[in-house]
């Protein structure tokens, strides 16, 4: 059963204001996407996947080292290779992906994108930013 309230990724903890926030600002074609246009599911895509791509190698390491007890244990990780229980990409891979992924959302065509970093901080009732924000380089 689904509960009108349902969205991926719910409540998970408390969420204190002074925690930092990143928010991926995307401009497909020139033209800056506007959030307020897209369903939760699209700004949830746009959100967690240049996270996931700039944290994939942090991941890959920290999914090994937390699994290889356990591997250990079962007799699957005698040499301790890690390449073998890693996730492997290429920025071309992820580039063509996620265009491909970004071209239906913003239904057109997609000669130029970028992504931008920016962290913010929730103070006096809106978001402030706290840094510069940076692009991610997916070239």
């Amino acid at each position: 059963m689904a509960a009108p309230i349902s969205h991926y990724g719910m409540y998970s903890g408390i969420y204190k204001t002074q925690t930092p926030k990143t928010i991926y600002t995307h401009t497909v074609n020139g033209k800056v996407i506007n959030s307020q246009n897209l369903t939760i599911i699209q700004n949830d895509f746009l959100q967690s996947f240049p996270a996931y791509y700039e944290n994939e190698k942090n991941i890959n390491e920290a999914v090994f080292k937390t699994m290889l007890p356990y591997l250990s244990r079962l007799g699957l990780a005698r040499e301790k290779d890690s390449t073998k229980f890693l996730n492997h990409y290429s920025e071309e891979n992820f580039k063509n992906w996620y265009t491909e992924k970004l071209a239906g959302i913003v239904h057109e065509k997609i000669d130029s994108f970028s992504i931008q970093r920016q962290d913010y901080i929730w103070q006096e009732n809106h978001l402030m930013p706290i840094a510069e924000a940076t692009k991610i380089n997916l070239y």
